[in-house]
C-alpha cells in the first residue's frame, strides 16, 4: 500500500496490532513513520493539532517541538522554521528581509496571530526595554 500522505512510497507491514494507532499485525501501515503530519498541509491545520488556548493570556500556545528559548519550530517550505514566522507568512504574507515577527505578549510559545507584529531588530530591542526585559550588565566606557 502507498503512504496516505501522498509521497508515493510503499508502507511496511504492521508488526503488531495497536488499536490506538489503527495498526493490524501483518497488514500494511497507512503511513510511513513520520509521514502522518504531512497530510496536514497548512500551518493552520498543524496548529489545530498542536496548540492549547491559554484563557488567562489569550495566547494560543504551541505544544510541539521547540528550541531552548521556547520558540516553536516545524518543517515549513523544506526547512525548519519558527512556527510564528510560518504562520505569519501563511496568513499575512511574506516577511520583509531583515525583519522579525515579534510578540506583543512576550510569550515565545504563542502563535496567536493577533499577538504578533512585524518589527525591525531595533523595534524588538526597544520593545524589550520598554517592557523591562532588558538585562544590561552596565554601561560601556
Amino acid at each position: 500500500m502507498q503512504c496516505a500522505c501522498g509521497c508515493g512510497a510503499e508502507t511496511k507491514l504492521a508488526k503488531a496490532t495497536n488499536s490506538q494507532l489503527g495498526h493490524i499485525a501483518g497488514r500494511p501501515l497507512k503511513y510511513l513513520t513520520g509521514h502522518y503530519l504531512r497530510k496536514l498541509k497548512t500551518v493552520v491545520e498543524r496548529l489545530n493539532r498542536t496548540t492549547t488556548a491559554n484563557e488567562m493570556t489569550a495566547c494560543l500556545e504551541w505544544n510541539g517541538a521547540s528550541v531552548p528559548k521556547g520558540y516553536g519550530v516545524l518543517w515549513y517550505q523544506g526547512r525548519q522554521t519558527y512556527v510564528h514566522r510560518a504562520l505569519w507568512v501563511e496568513l499575512r504574507g511574506e516577511i520583509p528581509d531583515g525583519m522579525f515577527i515579534c510578540h506583543h505578549c512576550d510569550n515565545p510559545r504563542c502563535v496567536n496571530i493577533n499577538h504578533l507584529f512585524v518589527g525591525s531588530p531595533k523595534d524588538n530591542m526597544l520593545d524589550m526595554i520598554q517592557k523591562g526585559r532588558a538585562n544590561f550588565r552596565g554601561a560601556r566606557t
